[in-house]
């Protein structure tokens, strides 16, 4: 199994902290985000990880070089210039994530319990092109999923905005998105033709929602924490993190 970890961000919300060290490195207990979040995804039976990189990429490769790898492939997409966004960064590294099996995308900075092989029993059972991790927890910014979770639109309750994607008479469900979805070789090979170079993936996947079956996957009642605001360091140090291993495997 394959995971493409994002990490090529500037992590501003966590300066002064992020001025001389990569968002991905930021230790909680000790241990750095990069380390826990491929330490949960090892527990699942991932044995391969793409990590974009760009803010002090030097130090992400010196720590995984020490780390021997965590003991898995390890590979590096380079967005030398600078950052490309969430789907920027998917189209760089598609050569790297081309495949017959999805591929679990993960932001570094998430911090969750959730059971990945849902989301892989899902994609079997479902055959979507993308599967989207969403939770129904208070935020700025919502998916809008049909009565049968398939995303339909987006809306900002901050600016009022709303965006429908594709019309539907079901009801509507908002769901905060969690920063983790799966991606079938199909979504890959078509974000890696897209015309934009630097484009956040929300925004792919609302514009191609006809194209693609996106179903979103809600996990209500398990952990989720954004370990890009300052206050949720602090609170992550006081947490079990052995609770998001899956100790089964």
């Amino acid at each position: 199994m394959k995971a493409f970890i994002l990490a090529a961000g500037y992590g501003k919300r966590l300066a002064p902290i992020t001025d001389t060290l990569p968002k991905a490195l930021v230790p909680i207990q000790g241990m750095p985000m990069l380390e826990i979040i491929i330490n949960r995804l090892r527990s699942f039976g991932v044995d391969e990880v793409v990590i974009n990189v760009h803010h002090f990429a030097e130090k992400i490769m010196a720590y995984c070089e020490s780390r021997n790898n965590f003991g898995i492939s390890v590979q590096f997409s380079h967005e030398t210039d600078y950052p490309l966004d969430t789907g920027g960064a998917i189209k760089k590294a598609s050569h790297l994530l081309q495949g017959e099996e999805p591929i679990l995308v993960h932001n570094v900075d998430i911090l969750t319990d959730i059971d990945f092989s849902r989301l892989y029993n899902l994609y079997n059972e479902e055959e979507p092109d993308v599967v989207l991790a969403v939770q129904d927890r208070k935020t700025e910014r919502y998916f809008l999923l049909d009565e049968n979770n398939f995303l339909v639109g987006w809306k900002n309750v901050k600016t009022n905005d709303v965006k429908l994607s594709m019309f539907t008479d079901s009801k509507i469900e908002s769901y905060a998105f969690s920063g983790i979805h799966l991606l079938s070789p199909k979504a890959i090979y078509q974000i890696s033709t897209y015309e934009e170079e630097v484009f956040s993936i929300t925004n792919y996947y609302l514009e191609k929602v006809e194209e693609l079956s996106i179903l979103g996957y809600p996990h209500n009642h398990t952990f989720f924490m954004d370990l890009g605001k300052l206050e949720n360091l602090k609170f992550a140090e006081y947490l079990n993190l052995e609770r998001f291993y899956n100790t089964g495997k």
